[in-house]
């Protein structure tokens, strides 16, 4: 009896074991498939062209800082305080140098380590004037990342042609290329694949996202919201809603399916019409949207089968296609394992809360931008906020257009501390004096707006609103604002540079743009209303000097 029951409870054991060891097995296989000696060298080259096509995009500023403010990101939350322009001028020669050394296949993966090190530091300080970041040079940087360790100079290098010069034989291990082959392909198609599952978890999965108005009112922000003017093809798009939502369903398309690629490395076919579906929609994001991210393009590498282009008849061993790869080393399978995990975690999760540039989920437009229910026509109403300033002349429509569309500025409006106000404000004065200097900028204001998008049969257009000033700061450091707090009936403020006696409130409520009285007393300490606030979001405003200032609001979002 006892030999039945330990052979009873080594069946599940053995199952386990037998489960554990065919991952394993699967795990070393696709990792470690033979041959990409040739495809890992043209990656290399690849990733090393689109790094210098972003070096040639941020070296013109680089020591030029954007804003007054600053957030440090990825690598330079290892910094104490704020780089100097000296530094980051020094980190310019050397990405072009060891991008080039890399790119040339010189010391190769010295050259990489360099490179990256320094490529990410001058792109994680472009985007460090804002909380944020945008995604201009996360791709190649991705990719970048994830060729850490690649035996990239192995062929169409200098380091092979050296090796050759002093006679060695040319490198070739056998399945230690595939694994490169098939990190970086992830890394370049997950880009799409993160940013549309982000998309399909904010619409659901009635595709809300594509079949509603949300894509008229996404273009609307992109262009009009930022006084930008609108392509050809996104004006001709946002006319009809036939036009909106196929072209809504193609780009989900377009962004999901590239992935595949990674399921078809035994079919160079399928991959190479992937990856034309990703450049795609590389250029559809361009003639759309006018985010013209060429520099994109040479990543699209990764999907070609180079080796089989290059000997389309069958590989012998010397050139690592039937020799037998043997078991991936542990450091090798711990960095995929590693690589892979935080990535997923970061791009369905923690997103940008931890400030690791360029790890991120790519949540831009990813939010339904359309009003319950999705089937019918109707306005669609954008909480936001705009910066204007006092000066001694008007500014030109070119300087306006700069400050609409500045990133840093257009997020202010969700601050609600008076202190962090007065301080985004400095910023914005610092920053806008020292470009605009004939303008005579004497005061910055940070205001609440609504921009209403008509429903349709309505042309497309962004109508504003604005209902009210969060706070106001003058070169001389006069600092003005309301803002308070509302705890059921009790509306408390302790204005500064403002007298609220005697002011009455309204409300807005629900984002929309049309306001509401409430009936208050006021009193030592602020207001007490008469009902509490039901509505949420509700902003609750009081006119002073002539102005309306935000004094208290009730918003489950925090803003």
């Amino acid at each position: 009896m006892a030999t039945i029951g330990n052979l009873a409870a080594a069946v599940p054991r053995a199952g386990i074991a037998g489960a554990s060891w065919t991952f394993v097995k699967r795990w070393q296989h696709y990792w470690s498939a033979p041959g990409g000696r040739i495809a890992v060298a043209v990656l290399r080259i690849a990733i090393g062209a689109s790094l210098l096509w972003s070096i040639a995009r941020i070296a013109g500023h680089a020591t030029v800082s954007r804003s007054a403010l600053y957030y440090p990101h990825g690598i330079w939350l290892a910094f104490p305080g704020r780089p100097s322009a000296a530094l980051v001028a020094a980190l310019v020669p050397i990405a072009w140098l060891s991008t080039l050394a890399f790119t040339a296949g010189l010391l190769t993966r010295v050259a990489h380590a360099v490179s990256l090190i320094a490529t990410l530091a001058l792109a994680s300080f472009e985007v460090s004037g804002m909380p944020t970041w945008t995604h201009q040079n996360v791709p190649p940087l991705l990719a970048s990342l994830a060729f850490l360790g690649a035996r990239g100079g192995d062929a169409l290098s200098l380091d092979a042609l050296v090796r050759r010069w002093r006679r060695l034989p040319p490198l070739d291990v056998p399945g230690a290329y595939g694994w490169t082959l098939r990190l970086v392909q992830l890394a370049v198609a997950s880009v799409f694949f993160v940013a549309a599952c982000c998309k399909l978890a904010s619409g659901g999965l009635g595709l809300s996202w594509a079949l509603s108005d949300n894509l008229r009112h996404q273009l609307l922000m992109r262009f009009d919201w930022i006084h930008l003017p609108r392509t050809w093809a996104a004006d001709w798009i946002v006319a009809e809603p036939w036009r909106y939502e196929t072209f809504a369903l193609l780009h989900l398309a377009a962004q999901l399916s590239p992935i595949a690629a990674a399921l078809a490395m035994h079919r160079p076919v399928v991959r190479a019409a992937l990856g034309l579906v990703w450049i795609g929609e590389v250029v559809a994001l361009g003639v759309v949207m006018a985010l013209w991210d060429t520099h994109w393009l040479p990543l699209a590498a990764a999907f070609i089968d180079w080796d089989r282009l290059v000997r389309p008849a069958r590989l012998d061993s010397s050139d690592g296609e039937t020799a037998t790869a043997g078991r991936m080393p542990r450091a090798r399978s711990a960095f995929l394992a590693g690589f892979l995990a935080f990535y997923a975690a970061q791009a369905f999760g923690l997103n940008q809360r931890l400030n690791l540039y360029p790890f991120s989920s790519y949540p831009m437009f990813a939010e339904v931008r359309a009003r319950w229910p999705y089937d019918q026509h109707q306005s669609y109403e954008l909480i936001g906020g705009r910066i204007e300033l006092v000066a001694q002349h008007p500014l030109a429509p070119i300087e306006q257009r700069w400050i609409d569309r500045r990133i840093v500025y257009r997020w202010m409006w969700q601050e609600r501390n008076p202190d962090a106000v007065r301080k985004k404000l400095q910023g914005v004065l610092d920053e806008t004096r020292r470009r605009f200097p004939a303008a005579g900028i004497s005061a910055a204001r940070l205001w609440l707006v609504v921009d209403r998008a008509p429903a349709y049969p309505a042309a497309a257009r962004l109508d504003r609103f604005d209902l009210a000033i969060l706070g106001e700061l003058d070169t001389a450091g006069s600092f003005r604002t309301a803002l308070g707090q509302l705890d059921g009936r009790r509306v408390t403020c302790a204005p500064r540079g403002l007298d609220l006696g005697g002011a009455a409130l309204i409300a807005y409520r629900n984002d929309q743009p049309d306001a509401l009285p409430v009936a208050a007393t006021r009193d030592a300490t602020g207001f007490l209303l008469a009902q509490p606030v039901a509505d949420d979001p509700a902003y609750l405003v009081a006119f002073a000097g002539g102005r309306p200032w935000l004094v208290a609001q009730r918003s489950s979002r925090g803003f």
